[in-house]
């Protein structure tokens, strides 16, 4: 945290005081060519009714005109601050606005998105303060804005750490919570632990820091309110890998990114690790049947991987005969 103090966003932080100041949120949004949605997302953030705010807008070398739009919207209020880098990714991104962010909170939002006028006051309201971590729903939208499906609604407003880590990997109980811009983090458990992003993953890298971050937790609460409006694109990168008719090499680093959760739990607990192992051999097996029969080393990786996975998978304690057999059976039909 080396100049940090003297950014214009401590400047803005001074001016702070009270309430404003003890409810600073960080708002971190990696913005790479997405000049068609940027400026709705942006209003959407400055425009909550939480505006104890800081922004930081993360130019992560567009070639369109994002960049010209956070220096607008910059010179209009002074809550935002923008980062213009060379393009490094958005992990790279997120990593450089948290060198920046100051609040006693953080969010994450990625630049094609947007948010109800309430998001960031309902989430607060649903963090009692031995929270580490608030979860909040979301509507997902077309590329016109126009509203599809909504996530679940929460059954209960509060679970332990141990079993919201669980239900990360194994997505039985709860809808998928790898997402990173449907919740509130708070700041101090990300800097007092070192928290980064792996600039390396390309995908998945979501869940792999949501999970770093869940072992200092301390209880995760839940939102039943619309928080964020997700935008289902074919430019995105999840866009992306549905139109390939194989693997692409940021696919692979999904499983890349089990592989380093597999590493975090083996250290912290045998149940999470086995979850983890087989919620990784899952991925492995979706991935070979869509490799293309043409992309050699690809398949060899990932068959490696595969019967791997199988081996740690038969070590279960909890697996019984027939959980192994169909195991087996997957693994022979994939080769």
């Amino acid at each position: 945290m080396d100049d940090w103090k003297n950014s214009r966003c401590f400047q803005i932080d001074k001016n702070m005081i009270g309430e404003k100041m003890e409810n600073l949120i960080s708002v971190i949004v990696p913005v790479y060519n997405v000049e068609p949605y940027l400026k709705e997302c942006i209003s959407s953030i400055l425009d909550q009714t939480h505006n104890a705010l800081q922004v930081i807008l993360i130019d992560d070398g567009s070639t369109d005109g994002s960049g010209e739009i956070c220096d607008q919207f910059a010179k209009r209020d002074d809550r935002i601050e923008v980062i213009h880098q060379k393009n490094a990714g958005v992990s790279a991104a997120r990593n450089a606005g948290l060198q920046r962010a100051i609040g006693k909170f953080v969010i994450f939002t990625d630049s094609d998105d947007k948010l109800p006028a309430t998001a960031y006051q309902d989430l607060l309201e649903a963090w009692t303060g031995e929270d580490s971590l608030v979860i909040g729903r979301m509507q997902y939208i077309n590329e016109e804005g126009e509203k599809l499906k909504l996530s679940p609604e929460f059954e209960i407003s509060k679970i332990d750490t141990n079993t919201f880590t669980r239900e990360l990997l194994e997505e039985k109980k709860f809808s998928y919570l790898g997402y990173l811009c449907d919740k509130l983090f708070v700041r101090n458990v990300i800097v007092e632990n070192s928290l980064t992003f792996n600039p390396v993953i390309q995908l998945n890298e979501d869940r792999l820091f949501i999970l770093q971050y869940s072992f200092f937790c301390k209880k995760v609460a839940f939102c039943n309110r619309i928080i964020y409006l997700y935008r289902q694109r074919s430019g995105s990168a999840i866009g992306e890998t549905r139109q390939s008719s194989t693997v692409l090499d940021k696919e692979m680093t999904v499983i890349d990114a089990f592989l380093l959760m597999e590493q975090i739990c083996q250290m912290r607990s045998e149940t999470l690790y086995y979850v983890c192992v087989r919620k990784a051999y899952e991925n492995i097996l979706g991935l070979l049947g869509r490799v293309s029969s043409k992309d050699v080393e690809k398949k060899r990786r990932l068959t490696s991987l595969l019967w791997t996975h199988c081996a740690l998978c038969m070590k279960n304690p909890e697996y019984k005969l027939i959980d192994k057999l169909k195991i087996i059976i997957h693994s022979i039909l994939k080769r």
